[in-house]
């Protein structure tokens, strides 16, 4: 596997040895620097103490303290808005529903492809680690993620929950076409019965919102056939 150096700190948590070896491995020749934890516990003193971290990836069953209880420290106690990703088998969905709800970026059910894993670690690892730090600037919109307030051109504009979760699952992917099966993981959560022609009038309201001119949008753009893309 070619090599890259991407800079970018991992902590991945996880109780197996031979599967934390395996990840590791595959993440650091990815170029990642990973830290990894065996249980909740020495997770939460590696975040105390050596993040913050671009990324975790965290196991849902641990010893000591689980991966859910974890996840609620990191977002709620500790204010780190720091991507997770986390490992499920596969008769966990409600554990892994309930993980979202905490705010839990992805999940990768096991057994899992490592190189699937490298994948998406790349893609999340890209996002700021600590809540006083997620102010997302694009431009004419700026986004601040710990008051969830959002500002066009100076000005507040007041979002409802939904609009305000899809603006920045929108904003998280700039220039990528995300179908509308893809924005209802996002923003309502994989398994979720939502139907997709509530993404388009989620979608409608939102453009009234933040774009100049809505019959003409230039931030979120309709790809037909496709779904939809966001440009900064």
């Amino acid at each position: 596997m070619t090599s890259y150096k991407s800079g970018r700190h991992i902590l991945v948590v996880e109780d197996d040895p031979d599967i934390l070896a395996m990840v590791r491995e595959t993440l650091e020749q990815e170029g990642f620097v990973v830290d990894t934890a065996e249980d909740g516990w020495d997770a939460l003193i590696l975040l105390e103490e050596e993040g913050p971290y671009d990324l975790v990836v965290l196991d849902l069953m641990l010893p000591r303290k689980g991966g859910l209880e974890v996840l609620r420290t990191m977002r709620e106690e500790m204010e780190l808005a720091t991507p997770v990703i986390i490992l499920t088998a596969l008769g966990e969905e409600e554990d892994r529903l309930r993980g979202f709800e905490l705010g839990a970026t992805d999940y990768v059910v096991k057994p899992f492809s490592l190189k699937e894993l490298a994948y998406r670690c790349r893609v999340h690892a890209r996002a700021p680690s600590r809540l006083t730090e997620q102010v997302m600037d694009l431009g004419r919109i700026k986004i601040d993620l710990r008051a969830h307030r959002v500002f066009v051109e100076g000005k507040e504009v007041h979002l409802r929950p939904k609009e305000f979760a899809l603006l920045v699952a929108l904003a998280s992917h700039p220039e990528q076409v995300l179908s509308r099966q893809r924005i209802v993981d996002l923003v309502w959560g994989p398994g979720t019965e939502t139907d997709t022609k509530t993404v388009d009038v989620t979608l409608r309201t939102l453009r009234e919102k933040i774009e100049r001119d809505p019959s003409h949008p230039h931030h979120i753009q309709t790809v037909r056939g496709f779904g939809y893309r966001f440009s900064p």
